[in-house]
């Protein structure tokens, strides 16, 4: 494989893998057990801590924590908000259905 070619297949796997967590994230938080939406946030926070902690200068750490896992977290933080939101609703409707039925 030339030096090019094997360029473009990285590039397009990190893609891949990086727009891949925010759908793993979304598919997480949909589901009933709630702790399983903290995992990756808690994980690209900890990868923005230690960028973080590797940082020299004021300006380099908040950079650093940004671009290591800040604003990757923020992003699925917001997909767990919407994510738990239509699980309570789903939640809501079966209660609905069952005192319906109680009727």
């Amino acid at each position: 494989m030339e030096f090019s070619q094997m360029a473009t297949v990285t590039m397009i796997l990190f893609i891949v893998i990086y727009v891949g967590q925010f759908f793993l994230q979304y598919w997480l938080s949909t589901r009933d057990d709630r702790w399983m939406g903290w995992i990756l946030p808690i994980l690209n926070l900890g990868g923005g801590v230690m960028y973080l902690i590797s940082a020299t200068t004021v300006g380099a750490a908040v950079m650093a924590f940004l671009t290591g896992g800040g604003i990757s977290a923020a992003i699925q933080l917001l997909l767990y908000y919407i994510g738990r939101k239509r699980v309570q609703a789903r939640q809501r409707d079966r209660v609905d259905k069952m005192n319906i039925q109680d009727l």
